[in-house]
C-alpha cells in the first residue's frame, strides 16, 4: 500500500530504501505476533537494519506504527479520490470508490490485517490515530457527496453509521480468515452504503451491481496469460476483448514501449485529455493485475509501469493488430 512513500522528511539523509525495509519488516511482525508482541530488536533483524538507521527515520516503535496507519489512510483517500472523480454520477463514484479501496486491500492482505484489526489491540494511541484516519476518510465521502442529490439530505449520523458497518464487515471477514477476497463483500457492502438514500428496490440494484463488479474485477484477476508449450499467451483478459475497450489497449500498447511514463504521458499518447478519466482507466487496469503504479514522491508525478501480465497481454495485442 505504497509504505515506501515519506509522509516525513525525518528519513531523508538515508536511502529510501532502508524506510521501505522497516515498514514491511514492521507489518510483517505485527501481522505475525500483533503489536504487543513486537519488538525493535525483532524489527531490526527482519529489516536488516542497524538501530541507528531506524532512528533517522522513526523515534520509537509506536511512531513507526503510526506511519503504517498513517500511509495506509493516504492510500485509500488517494484512490477513492480518483474513483470518485473519474464518475459522473454520485453512485457509480461509491461503486468504484468501494471496488478500488477493497482491490487495494486485497493487493496486500498482511498490511490491510494490520490496518484493520491489528491495531485495534496496539494500545489506546493507536485507536485514536486509527479513528482520526477513519474520520478523515469519512469527511472525504461526504465532501464527495456534498453536490450529489443526497448531499443535504444526510442523516446525521449517517456517514459514521456506514462507517462503522463497512469497517465491521470488513474486519470480521479478515479475523474469520475467510478464503474469498475482499472484493467479493462489494455487492453487500453497497448494500450497506445506500440504504439510507434509496428505496428497496434501488438497494438492491445497487447491490447487484456491486456483485456484477465484482464478478468483472474476478475474472480479471483469474485470467491467466501463461504461454502454452513456452508459445505465446493465446487469449486475452474478457474486458480487453471488448470492442469498447480500446483505450485500455492503448495504454498496454503504449506502455509496453514507453515504460514508467506518467498519467499525463499516457493521456496524451491515447487521446484523452481528462485527468481523472486517464486516472479511472489506469485504476482499472491496475484492479486487473496489467498495470503497476509507482508513486512519485511529493511533488512528482506517479510512473506506470506493466506487470507480467500486462507484458503478455500487450505482446497479444500486438500480435493480433489489436493496438487500439
Amino acid at each position: 500500500m505504497r509504505l515506501a512513500q515519506a509522509h516525513s522528511s525525518a528519513c531523508r539523509p538515508i536511502a529510501e530504501l532502508q524506510r521501505t525495509a522497516i515498514l514491511t519488516a514492521m507489518v510483517e511482525v505485527v501481522a505475525e505476533r500483533g503489536y504487543a508482541g513486537t519488538s525493535l530488536g525483532v524489527v531490526l533483524a527482519h529489516a536488516n537494519v542497524s538501530r541507528r538507521a531506524f532512528h533517522e527515520c522513526f523515534e520509537s516503535l509506536e511512531d513507526c506504527f503510526v506511519s503504517i496507519l498513517d500511509d495506509g489512510m493516504h492510500a485509500m483517500a488517494a484512490v477513492m479520490a480518483d474513483a470518485f472523480a473519474g464518475e459522473e454520477s454520485w453512485l457509480d463514484g461509491l461503486l468504484a470508490a468501494e471496488a478500488a479501496v477493497l482491490s487495494l486491500l486485497d493487493s496486500e492482505p498482511t498490511l490491510a490485517r494490520v490496518l484493520l484489526v491489528e491495531s485495534l489491540g496496539a494500545g489506546s494511541w493507536a485507536l485514536e490515530r486509527r479513528e482520526q484516519n477513519v474520520a478523515a476518510l469519512r469527511g472525504q465521502i461526504v465532501d464527495q457527496l456534498s453536490d450529489s442529490p443526497v448531499g443535504e439530505d444526510f442523516p446525521p449520523l449517517a456517514p459514521a453509521a456506514i462507517m462503522a458497518s463497512l469497517l465491521g464487515i470488513i474486519q470480521d471477514h479478515l479475523i474469520r480468515g475467510e478464503d474469498a477476497p475482499l472484493i467479493t463483500l462489494l455487492g453487500p457492502l453497497m448494500g450497506v452504503i445506500t440504504t439510507p438514500y434509496l428505496d428497496p428496490s434501488g438497494v438492491q440494484r445497487e447491490i447487484r451491481r456491486g456483485e456484477e463488479r465484482a464478478r468483472e474485477i474476478l475474472a480479471a484477476r483469474s485470467t491467466q496469460l501463461e504461454p502454452e508449450d513456452g508459445g505465446a499467451p493465446s487469449h486475452l483478459p474478457r474486458p480487453l476483448s471488448d470492442p469498447r475497450a480500446h483505450r485500455a489497449r492503448s495504454v498496454l500498447i503504449h506502455l509496453a514501449s514507453n515504460p514508467d511514463a506518467s498519467n499525463r504521458q499516457i493521456g496524451d499518447a491515447i487521446g484523452v485529455e481528462n485527468p481523472p478519466q486517464i486516472s479511472t482507466l489506469l485504476a482499472r487496469l491496475e484492479e486487473m493485475g496489467l498495470v503497476h503504479k509507482h508513486p512519485g514522491r511529493p511533488g512528482t508525478a506517479n510512473a506506470w509501469t506493466l506487470t507480467v501480465a500486462g507484458r503478455q497481454a500487450a505482446l497479444l495485442l500486438a500480435g493480433a493488430g489489436l493496438t487500439g
